[in-house]
């Protein structure tokens, strides 16, 4: 009997003791929600407005890739390859020097750049390399040179190549070479750089998608300016395209821009600008003027607040065609 009335105590203690702990979890469970909230950005007063956490810009990621300094023309092919960028200082390089003394024509000098063989001429050609940029760090461009029957540079494969603070030009005329020569390439930036003759082209580029050309001048060139072919997303902005014994010519081209740039005093015995199943051209701002052309395009182009003035036929034109010589709207 007395066992058995100890076994009946000790199961209704445990029934009370059962009965506590799960009204301790109930009231812990009805807090719950309450510590959820209290962990959000932030807790407001019913009285008081609601404010927003303030938000700050996150800069840019650091450029972290390697710098390579030079001074010699030597020093600056066998810097040339990916994720890096090539600073030079001002001076003159002449690849074509460097491609005689050095190398073989056609010999791989490593990967991303090769000399190579155009009509007996040497000329370094860089190939396949992607996110490297070409700059001159001083005051004075500096100045990359060759031989009047080779392309100044060459540039073929590539992608995000960033050129700024350069002279591209050849040592005498007169030239059979272009000054730049760009195929199947994808995000190429010429800046504040200098395209000079007398290369026969100033800028010679076929499927090349995304170029810039900012802030730059292509000038005294004596075939063409520009020649684009298979080309999408051609930017021209802020650069000048000046006394080119020849204008531009577009060929199965879309998105070609000219942005505020200044065309003048060039020739040509036709068309200032020549176009061949090339749509979505645009001018806007800037300026054509003392030209020598027959009509301005081949096609219809959009021309926005573009002042064009004192444009004339071209000296052998007889009749000298239809010229535009009024600011366009």
């Amino acid at each position: 009997m007395t066992a058995r009335l100890m076994l009946i105590s000790l199961c209704l203690a445990a029934a009370a003791l059962i009965g506590s702990t799960m009204l301790h979890a109930d009231s812990a469970g009805q807090a719950a929600p309450s510590t959820q909230v209290a962990t959000g950005p932030a807790t407001q007063s019913a009285t008081q407005p609601a404010t927003h956490p303030k938000v700050t810009a996150t800069r840019p990621a650091v450029d972290k890739r390697p710098v390579y300094k030079v001074k010699t023309a030597k020093e600056f092919v066998e810097a040339i390859g990916s994720d890096r960028i090539i600073q030079i200082e001002p001076g003159d390089y002449n690849l074509t020097d460097f491609a005689k003394e050095e190398h073989k024509p056609m010999q791989h000098v490593q990967v991303g750049v090769s000399v190579a063989q155009s009509e007996d001429e040497p000329a370094v050609q860089i190939s396949r390399v992607e996110n490297l940029t070409i700059q001159c760090v001083g005051e004075t461009k500096a100045r990359l040179l060759a031989d009047p029957d080779s392309n100044v540079l060459k540039i073929g494969g590539s992608t995000n190549v960033d050129m700024f603070n350069l002279e591209l030009v050849h040592t005498s005329s007169p030239c059979s070479a272009d000054c730049l020569w760009l195929t199947d390439c994808d995000g190429i930036t010429v800046r504040d750089c200098t395209i000079s003759g007398c290369g026969a082209v100033g800028i010679d580029a076929e499927s090349v998608t995304d170029l810039r050309v900012d802030g730059s001048s292509i000038t005294k060139c004596s075939t063409l300016a520009i020649m684009l072919k298979n080309c999408d997303k051609a930017r021209f902005r802020d650069s000048t395209i000046s006394s080119n014994q020849g204008g531009l010519k577009l060929a199965d081209c879309t998105g070609v821009e000219f942005l505020n740039c200044e065309i003048s005093e060039n020739a040509s015995q036709g068309y200032l600008i020549e176009m061949k199943t090339t749509t979505g051209v645009r001018m806007e701002a800037g300026s054509v003027r003392d030209n020598k052309f027959t009509k301005l395009s081949t096609e219809d182009i959009q021309v926005k607040n573009v002042k064009i003035q004192d444009n004339g036929p071209a000296p052998e034109s007889s009749e000298g065609g239809e010229v535009p010589n009024v600011p366009a709207n």
